[in-house]
């Protein structure tokens, strides 16, 4: 994808092969190939903290099958605790999660739909691997979509300009104990809170959608790039420029810290080649 100037959006390249994860939360388990589900099952039971995103799931207490199914396979996805290329059937999930085929089948397209797995003849279902176009796309649409909230969230009384300071404290409190999830939780918060105050959070669903692919990139390199350092420092002078009603500030900063994923992935593909197409 090039851009004016002769500039290439997340270019082509090629890198050696990675000696381990990029999550090292997760250790070397995930570095293995992974051929068959019955595998990739062997090795979810024994990955640490995956009880929390894959069952057994509380059916009773947590909302429809289709939905924790949904929503644990997704985040198992872009946790990196599913990485790209992993072989997916609806059988052993379902076995996995104690639920029907059913559930699990509505899950497999609504994550095909969202362009996380891909589904192919003759192959089967896998995680789909980064693709530079989609992360392009995601670049736009949030850029795109943020950038105009902004100028309307400057507008919002300041009172509720100045709650979202909180937003930014508890991140930074986050990433103070080592809580990555929860940094990232609040890394979301803050984003939402935004669009919030434009007042049109419908316009938070397509941002959702393009944060996911964007995600799967950010947590392959909070461990390799400490980027949620970066983005905390981000935060802040974004925040900043909202309390303070600067919107070109605020419009500034925030492209900016959209953008920041271009200067991952380059060095992240070089690294980890074959979870890129």
């Amino acid at each position: 994808m090039h851009l004016p100037g002769g500039r290439q959006r997340f270019p082509a390249r090629a890198g050696p092969t990675p000696g381990r994860c990029f999550d090292a939360t997760f250790g070397a388990r995930l570095t293995r190939p992974i051929r068959s589900m019955a595998r990739t099952a062997n090795h979810l039971a024994s990955t640490p903290g995956l009880a929390s995103s894959l069952g057994p799931l509380a059916i009773a207490t947590r909302g429809t099958a289709s939905t924790q199914v949904y929503d644990a396979v997704r985040a198992a996805i872009v946790r990196g605790i599913l990485p790209p290329g992993t072989a997916m059937s609806e059988v052993e999930i379902g076995e996995m999660l104690h639920v029907s085929r059913t559930p699990v089948r509505e899950t497999f397209r609504r994550l095909a739909a969202e362009g996380l797995l891909t589904v192919a003849p003759q192959v089967g279902t896998t995680v789909r691997k980064m693709s530079r176009q989609v992360l392009a796309d995601a670049l736009f649409i949030r850029e795109t979509i943020e950038c105009g909230a902004a100028r309307l969230a400057v507008l919002a009384p300041e009172a509720d300009r100045r709650a979202v300071l909180d937003i930014v404290r508890r991140q930074r409190e986050a990433i103070g104990r080592n809580d990555v999830e929860g940094g990232l939780d609040r890394d979301e918060d803050l984003h939402k809170a935004i669009i919030d105050l434009s007042g049109h959070p419908g316009a938070w669903e397509p941002v959702r959608q393009a944060r996911t692919h964007m995600e799967r990139v950010r947590r392959m390199a909070i461990p390799a790039l400490q980027s949620n350092t970066k983005a905390l420092d981000q935060h802040e002078i974004i925040v900043a420029a909202l309390v303070e009603g600067d919107t070109e500030a605020l419009v500034a900063s925030l492209r900016n810290h959209i953008r920041l994923i271009e200067s991952f992935v380059d060095g992240l593909a070089a690294r980890y080649p074959d979870y890129f197409e």
